[in-house]
């Protein structure tokens, strides 16, 4: 779903896609993906196969395209970055640089925006949009884009019986920043160490730790 809206975007700003173009592409997507060599992809249960994971997709894209109007401005798909970290409070650098992808860089109303694109079994809670860390690499990351002001944007398409797409306008500060940091120098020692590592939820809501860990 996020292939093909990522491609429904990138064609927005010359023709949009028709809604067959759309759907045939993000059929022969799957149908490639599901019988490619490699590692099997396994169905949830039983009564899904590939043809109702298909219907499921096409009515999550409409529901994407219906519900999310397209940007004045695609500036890039996945956009890629490579971020080197640096302790906050010694200022070690991470010995392995964090990289990712921006799932979509574009402008809205004059300004440009990152989008976080998602498909999700139910709505995002307040804890999963508060603590999700990818916005926080992705504000970084835009920033060494050269869009150092960018808003951060998630949506969320569900995979209800009718679909919808949850839009949260977020907001992600240097604070947010100093954590993500700090996680990463966490992960890697922990995984060096074959220990565990602070993994922030829903629930730190009744942890006794919790204000340590957020410290």
């Amino acid at each position: 779903v996020r292939a093909a809206a990522g491609e429904h975007l990138l064609n927005a700003g010359t023709e949009p896609l028709a809604r067959e173009d759309l759907h045939e592409f993000f059929r022969d997507a799957l149908e490639t993906a599901v019988h490619q060599d490699g590692i099997p992809v396994l169905f949830e249960d039983e009564e899904q196969d590939l043809g109702s994971v298909t219907d499921q997709g096409l009515r999550m894209l409409d529901a994407f395209v219906e519900k999310v109007p397209v940007p004045e401005q695609v500036t890039a798909i996945e956009a890629a970055f490579s971020l080197e970290l640096a302790h906050p409070i010694t200022g070690e650098i991470l010995p392995v640089p964090l990289i990712g992808a921006i799932d979509a860089l574009v402008v809205e109303a004059g300004k440009p925006a990152v989008w976080e694109l998602k498909t999700a079994k139910k709505r995002w809670s307040v804890d999963q949009i508060e603590l999700d860390v990818q916005p926080t690499a992705y504000r970084m990351g835009a920033r060494q884009l050269g869009c150092p002001d960018a808003d951060l944007k998630l949506l969320v398409t569900t995979k209800t019986k009718k679909p919808d797409v949850q839009i949260e306008k977020l907001v992600r500060t240097r604070v947010d920043e100093r954590e993500l940091a700090e996680l990463a120098f966490t992960v890697h020692r922990a995984i060096e160490a074959g220990i565990d590592y602070r993994n922030r939820g829903w629930q730190c809501r009744s942890c006794p730790f919790a204000a340590a860990c957020a410290a």
